[in-house]
């Protein structure tokens, strides 16, 4: 008799399932804590569990996604002269984000189906973990706040599935209450794409959140405690659209930086790991000082002398471009392709993930493709959702 019969192959799923929720949760929590070395292995691990044969799609865009990856490493050490140990370690994260980025997409759509509870369970342990490492909200922890980001996606999931709306509007009303506007417009692009009739809600709750961050004033915990009227100097004036570093920096760092690519080399960039990143900072072989003369957007924890902390990185496709030219910003067009297996829903998880694109450095980290994996799952199930209810009214 076959061992693996139909109740023993089901067993077996759902302790896979188990299993990878506790890598997840060890995984965001690891994430929090800013501990980028034990995150890597449980990247690989969540890959040998959920990676799977490709469709015939899936196979030539990801052949495609090497084949860019490669040329992109050759240029690097050929031609552009970067350093080999950075340019290794560029690949090295570009193929493993790629890969656990799909891994996670597979898991995701396996377990909002059959665990959406204990899904939730994992995010919301995840998310009490990030409160419990930053003693409560940081606004200047990207990790905590893509947690919450994440945990708002879930959340939003189980109401389309017709759960409790309680802890939706909750985690709504806190990822407000940050005043964090990369949360607030990828939010917004989600319930629009796949709930616009929640829109109005959506407002309702917003008025509520910025009534109470007027009145209580700080909105984040310890150091990062940043008043109503401090957020709302740099978002409602003229300051925000003022290409300046006491204004807006994402801004000025774009038309800034920008001109000088384009002069260096708009194909292929600076190198891999050149820009923004902390193993170039820790061995003063990144651009920023060497090359764009920019030491005061150095982290202050590698250049003392800094006026703007780390903000050299913050925005996502600059970094791309900086690192690996017009050739990166193709080589993440496949790996959303490869996600997203439509052309409608590419198109979808862009909008979501352009705010985290055009601010903050998620697109280099770790954290990266657990957020790439369920924003394209939750797309997909919506998108298969929606079918299934066109033919049932028999459209």
């Amino acid at each position: 008799m076959n061992v693996l019969t139909r109740p023993a192959l089901q067993t077996f799923l759902f302790r896979k399932d188990d299993i990878s929720l506790i890598i997840l949760f060890v995984t965001l929590t690891s994430f929090t804590a800013g501990l980028s070395a034990l995150v890597y292995p449980l990247l690989f691990l969540i890959a040998a569990i959920w990676i799977r044969a490709f469709t015939l799609k899936e196979a030539v865009l990801f052949i495609c996604f090497l084949f860019v990856l490669c040329i992109i490493s050759v240029v690097n050490v050929a031609i552009i002269n970067n350093y080999l140990d950075l340019t290794w370690k560029g690949v090295y994260k570009l193929s493993l984000f790629a890969v656990s980025a799909i891994a996670y997409r597979n898991f995701f759509l396996s377990v909002a189906l059959k665990n959406l509870s204990k899904l939730r369970l994992a995010i919301w342990f995840s998310f009490f973990a990030s409160l419990l490492i930053n003693a409560g909200l940081d606004l200047q922890s990207m990790q905590q706040m893509l947690i919450l980001n994440i945990l708002f996606i879930v959340e939003f999931y189980a109401f389309i599935r017709g759960d409790t709306k309680f802890l939706f509007y909750m985690v709504v009303f806190v990822l407000f209450i940050t005043t964090k506007k990369q949360l607030w417009f990828s939010a917004f692009v989600l319930v629009f794409l796949l709930q616009p009739r929640l829109l109005k809600g959506f407002l309702v709750v917003l008025m509520a959140a910025l009534v109470f961050v007027a009145v209580f004033g700080a909105v984040g915990g310890g150091k990062a405690g940043i008043t109503a009227e401090q957020r709302a100097s740099s978002a409602l004036t003229e300051r925000f659209v003022t290409p300046d570093p006491y204004g807006n920096m994402r801004l000025y760092l774009i038309v800034t930086l920008i001109p000088k690519l384009i002069e260096h080399d708009i194909v292929w960039g600076y190198g891999l790991e050149r820009y923004g990143t902390i193993a170039a900072y820790e061995s003063r072989r990144d651009i920023e000082r060497s090359e764009l003369g920019m030491d005061d957007f150095v982290p202050v924890e590698y250049n003392p002398t800094s006026l703007f902390g780390s903000v050299a990185a913050d925005v996502g496709f600059l970094t791309i471009m900086m690192q690996m030219g017009l050739a990166g910003v193709v080589l993440y067009f496949f790996l959303f392709w490869i996600l997203a297996r439509e052309v409608s829903t590419l198109v979808k998880g862009v909008g979501v993930l352009l705010p985290y694109f055009l601010g903050g450095p998620i697109v280099y980290s770790v954290g990266l493709p657990v957020f790439l994996g369920l924003i394209y799952a939750i797309l997909a199930l919506h998108n298969t959702h929606s079918d299934h209810g066109a033919r049932r009214k028999g459209f």
